[in-house]
């Protein structure tokens, strides 16, 4: 999904946001309507009607997140790609990685899907999942499956509801 492509004709760049990341508070300045165009966490923030303090102060902390899930989460906005540290498919014989390591790749994954869940993001966990079963080569057998599945009929019959 390009984001970019019909972003510059309505985005009023001058407006920004200040988000402080994790326990020290990395410092983010971003412009709000791109964090606001998919999230209704941010949209709701700052929606124009001054109801959250962080609306007037154009301030957000985020204690709870880590740097590296928030920087994967921007990088979506800004560029239109996921970057994953994904380099383990499920074809890969994982020679010279470690369990610890793919455990660390997993976790990042599961990080920034709940921090998409955290902001009400579908478009970057739709975006997420997408980029995860491709380079996992998931999509090719979820597609097989799908296909199963749609041969597969319910029943009618009033008698078989709960």
């Amino acid at each position: 999904m390009n984001l970019r492509a019909d972003r510059s004709s309505r985005i009023k760049y001058q407006d920004t946001i200040t988000v402080l990341v994790g326990e020290d508070e990395a410092k983010f300045i971003l412009h709000q309507a791109v964090v606001c165009e998919t999230s209704d966490f941010f949209r709701a923030m700052f929606d124009g009607r001054g109801e959250w303090k962080e609306s007037v102060q154009k301030t957000v902390r985020l204690p709870e997140v880590d740097e590296s899930i928030f920087n994967i989460y921007l990088g979506f906005f800004y560029t239109g790609d996921i970057d994953l540290d994904m380099d383990v498919s499920a074809n890969d014989t994982g020679a010279g990685t470690t369990e610890e390591e793919k455990k660390r790749k997993f976790d990042q994954v599961i990080l920034a899907y709940a921090f998409g869940e955290m902001t009400q993001d579908a478009t970057f966990r739709n975006a997420l999942v997408d980029k995860v079963s491709t380079r996992t080569g998931l999509s090719e057998t979820a597609s097989h499956r799908t296909e199963r599945f749609e041969t597969f009929q319910i029943s009618r019959n009033p008698r078989d509801t709960c």
